[in-house]
This record gives C-alpha cells, sequence and structure tokens, in this order.
C-alpha cells in the first residue's frame, strides 16, 4: 500500500496535452493529494528523472506513467534508459498506450514494464482505467520507498 506520509507522487510522460491532462483530472479525481508532473517527450522525461529540469523540484516519482508515441526518444527507448539505471529501476512504470501491437506489448515485457493498459477511447473509461490502476497500485501494491541518497529533490533547480 502506499505510505500516508507524504502524497503520491506521480509523472506522466505524454506529449498528446489532452490525453495528458485527461489523465491528470483522472488521477486527481480519486486521489487530489497526488503532485503530478506532466512532460512532454521522453528526453524531457529522463531530464527530470535525472533532476536536470532547470527552475522545477524534480523529485523522484512513486509511478511514472508512460506513452508509447514519444518525439526524441519513445516510450521503449525511455522504458530502457529507466531499467538500466540502478537508481531508476524500482520506480513501476505503466505503459498507458493506444497501441494494441502484440510487438510493442512485447517490447514493453521485454524492457521490463510493470504493466500496460491500452488508453481508452471512450473518455469515460478513462476514469474507469485511471481507477482500477490506482486500486492496484495505491490500494493493494507496495511501492517501494527510494533509497538513501537517491532522492530527486530540488537538484537542478534555479
Amino acid at each position: 500500500m502506499y505510505g500516508t506520509e507524504r502524497s503520491l507522487r506521480l509523472l506522466i510522460v505524454d506529449d498528446n496535452p489532452f490525453d495528458a491532462n485527461l489523465l491528470k483530472r483522472a488521477f486527481q479525481e480519486h486521489t487530489p493529494e497526488a503532485s503530478i508532473r506532466i512532460v512532454e517527450d521522453g528526453h524531457q522525461a529522463l531530464d527530470f528523472l535525472h533532476g536536470v529540469v532547470r527552475g522545477v523540484d524534480a523529485p523522484r516519482p512513486d509511478i511514472i506513467v508512460l506513452d508509447l508515441s514519444l518525439p526524441r526518444r519513445n516510450g521503449h527507448q525511455v522504458l530502457e534508459a529507466i531499467k538500466t539505471k540502478p537508481e531508476l529501476r524500482s520506480i513501476p512504470v505503466i505503459m498507458f498506450t493506444s497501441s494494441t501491437s502484440e510487438e510493442d506489448i512485447r517490447k514493453a515485457y521485454d524492457l521490463h514494464v510493470n504493466c500496460y493498459v491500452t488508453k481508452p477511447v471512450d473518455q469515460d473509461k478513462w476514469a474507469h482505467a485511471v481507477a482500477v490502476i490506482e486500486m492496484f497500485w495505491l490500494q493493494t501494491a507496495i511501492l517501494p520507498k527510494p533509497a538513501a541518497g537517491r532522492s530527486f529533490g530540488a537538484k537542478g533547480s534555479a
């Protein structure tokens, strides 16, 4: 279960502002105290995770929601970069994408995605998809706490 000592920190990586904001609103509806950051491409995601985003407090997220079709670095490339870094690999990554391609799904799991969810077409189903994700990841699963010395606090803030 998710600890109550601080609010959930969620990173959404999606280049579609409509999808990203819909996802953010759905999470806020179920977890209003969550701290949610949105980045628009793979490079921004990795910069955020490495604490090099200037002027932004870049704390280590508890969960990453990652789209597959991203500019500059696609979701598979971002996932691979996350899961090969010891300081990042324990962060659960949810691939939340419109692709239903068996090849995309298999590759995501080969790269150690924690789960693969296709984006609902119907807007009403978004809230249900997010509620199910939250029920599992925040109420059922136990998330790892950052190891000592692995916080991504205000590093890079200016």
